[in-house]
Formats: C-alpha cells, sequence, structure tokens
C-alpha cells in the first residue's frame, strides 16, 4: 500500500473559492448545508466558483417527468434526513458557532500524487468532503432507492463480465460489480453544495504542478466540464471490480464514505502500488486509465463517483449515456412541445461550441 504524507492546503483554487479571510463566515456555511437551502444560493455559488454547464438538467418539465408523482416525496425524504441528523449529531448548534470541535470544518489535506508512465496517474486527497456532504450524498442515495424504488434508470446491480449467459456471469466474476444508485441531475439539483465540492477537488488535482500531462489524453479545465454520472456505489464482502476504463469521460473522483472494510484497494494497470483513502477521502484520476478494485474481504466498501466529460450535465433518469444516446435524449426533447426545453437546448449547443477551446495542457491553468 502506497502511504503519503500530508500537506495541508485549503481549496481555494483559481478555478473554485473565491478565498476572503471576510468570506470564511459563508465559506463554513456554504459547506455545512450542502442543500444551500440556508444560505444564500448565489452568495454560495459565486464564492466556490461552481456553475453547472448549462442548465438543460434543470428543466423542471423534464425532472417531473422522471420522478411524476413523487416530485415532492424524494427532497420532502431528503430534508427530513438532513434535518434528522442535524439534531442527531448536534450540528445544529453549528448555525450560531463556528470555532468550536463539533463546527470545525477540517481543511481538505493533499494526500500526495503518484505516477507512473504508461500506468497513469491518481491524486489522493483527506477531507475532501464534510461530514455533512458524505452524509448528504449517502441519505440521498436512500431515498432514491426508498422512492424510486430499486431498478432502472435510478438503479443497477451491476455485473461486468463479456458473457451474460456464462455461468460465471455476475457480481463476483473475475470482471466483478457493484450495486450502483444513479445521482446525476438530482445532485446538482438538492445538493448544490456536494457538486460545489467535487469540482473544487478535481480541480486542485489536476492544478497540481506534479500532474503530469499524458500521452493521447486531454487535459482539459474541469470547469469546462459536465456531469456525466454521479453514482453512489456498494460493494458486499468478497466483491470487486476488475480492470475497466470510464471510456468516454475526462477526469473520474472517487470519495470513500467510510472505511471500515477490508480490502477493497483502488490500483493502475500493472502496477503494484495499492491505495486507500480514509472516509470522505477522494481519489482522483484520468478516466481513460484502466483501473480496478481489488477483494473486498471483508465489511462493506461504500464510495461515491462522479465522471466529467465534455458534454453538459446529464439529466435525470439518464445513466451514465454515450454521447450519441445524450443527443437522441436531448433531441426527443427538443421536437417536444415544451418552449422551455427548447430554448435551453439552444443555449446548450452554443456554450459546448464554446468549450470545445477548452483542452490545454494543465500547467497552463
Amino acid at each position: 500500500m502506497i502511504w503519503f504524507s500530508f500537506v495541508v492546503v485549503m481549496l481555494f483554487a483559481s478555478q473554485g473559492w473565491c478565498y476572503d479571510p471576510k468570506n470564511e463566515p459563508l465559506y463554513y456555511k456554504c459547506r455545512r448545508d450542502p442543500t444551500w437551502r440556508t444560505v444564500d444560493y448565489k452568495e454560495c455559488q459565486e464564492l466556490t466558483g461552481w456553475y453547472p454547464q448549462d442548465k438543460y438538467w434543470r428543466d423542471e418539465d423534464n425532472t417531473r417527468a422522471w420522478l411524476v408523482d413523487k416530485y415532492e416525496d424524494l427532497p420532502e425524504c431528503l430534508y427530513k434526513a438532513l434535518d434528522d441528523a442535524k439534531m442527531k449529531y448536534d450540528w445544529a448548534r453549528c448555525d450560531e458557532s463556528q470555532k468550536t470541535e463539533l463546527c470545525e470544518i477540517k481543511e481538505t489535506k493533499f494526500m500526495g500524487h503518484y505516477y507512473a508512465k504508461d500506468q497513469g496517474q491518481i491524486s489522493t486527497f483527506a477531507n475532501a468532503f464534510t461530514e455533512q456532504e458524505a452524509y448528504a450524498v449517502e441519505a440521498l442515495a436512500q431515498c432514491i432507492q426508498e422512492i424510486m424504488s430499486r431498478e432502472a434508470p435510478f438503479y443497477d446491480d451491476r455485473a461486468f463480465g463479456e458473457d451474460e449467459t456464462e455461468e460465471a456471469y455476475g457480481m463476483y466474476n473475475e470482471k466483478g460489480g457493484n450495486y450502483c444508485t444513479y445521482l446525476q441531475g438530482l445532485l446538482q439539483l438538492y445538493l448544490p453544495g456536494v457538486a460545489a465540492t467535487i469540482y473544487n477537488v478535481i480541480t486542485h488535482a489536476v492544478t497540481n504542478e506534479n500532474w503530469a500531462s499524458e500521452e493521447g489524453l486531454k487535459m482539459i479545465r474541469p470547469d469546462k466540464l459536465g456531469i456525466r454520472t454521479a453514482e453512489f456505489l456498494d460493494y458486499k464482502t468478497t466483491g470487486k471490480l476488475g480492470l475497466h476504463v470510464d471510456g468516454g469521460s475526462v477526469y473520474s473522483i472517487s470519495v470513500a464514505l467510510n472505511d471500515e472494510y477490508e480490502g477493497g484497494y483502488f490500483r493502475l494497470k500493472g502496477g503494484d502500488a495499492l491505495f486507500k483513502v480514509p472516509t470522505r477521502g477522494a481519489i482522483v484520476f484520468m478516466s481513460e486509465r484502466e483501473h480496478a478494485i481489488s477483494d473486498i474481504l471483508g465489511g462493506e466498501r461504500k464510495v461515491f463517483v462522479i465522471e466529467l466529460w465534455e458534454g453538459e450535465d446529464v439529466p435525470v433518469g439518464l445513466p451514465r449515456p454515450t454521447k450519441e444516446d445524450f443527443q437522441v435524449h436531448k433531441q426527443q426533447y427538443l421536437l417536444s412541445d415544451s418552449p422551455v426545453v427548447a430554448e435551453t437546448v439552444g443555449m446548450s449547443e452554443e456554450v459546448h461550441k464554446c468549450n470545445n477551446d477548452a483542452s490545454m495542457n494543465v500547467s497552463t491553468v
């Protein structure tokens, strides 16, 4: 296993948190409430520098179409879970206090950078999420499972393999698999603070002076990319994930939601280095590099994974689409009777056109 020394850095990157000492109280408030319900949404947006790639995913008709009669139930479930947690963990006191140990927002720590030619590179962080952000992600996943049921397009028992008819095909075959709850669209809608934090951690990773340009892979500013997929992943004992790539995406980030399990190490193809971060820590890597998760020897591994791609934020009900699938989906709504959707799609194409010039060597970001 690879261990790194800790170097403390606050994530106030050039495309991220707009740091000013007088903004610290707002910073704490924005990080403590990932829903941004109790703070000024626009102020948190300006402070974090997070602006979604187009407004398409926020189209209310599109969201209602997928949630149908459960449109009100999902946020009600999420907000109740978060309000209960505030009382259970005494987070409610943090609305008035900012400097106590209970209310402290632990600084994100850059743990280290690993790079090997032909294998790829990763950056690791501790305290990437606050306790509130980590709790909120799992609460949203649980609410989706309870209200939308454990079925597509919100949930999938993903087994990876070549042939579904093979006897060995399944969650625990050579390729492995996981239990996946899809959060994209709903994440940005109900937990914008989490989306903002994800972008800031990825930005810090790829603008670090140690991050190298990899042959054949694009190095693009994260703020020019959209969220392709947001996944709450659960690995049971004896589960694993074989070597694979997050094909079609640019950057991937895996945030540990727990560490009470044995095994389950992250690794790159051809490397002996094994990586594991503490609860709420994160691993950032290039999506197109082969990577895997070793066998879970005991316990249950829970992680939150987001992939950024050269496209808009993917809306509700479209689990990890290809670019072709996404274009078909957009075209269907473009031809619908909704003028709001048509207007938003037209705007998104213009934004995407501007983003085509975003490729750059990371050292120039």
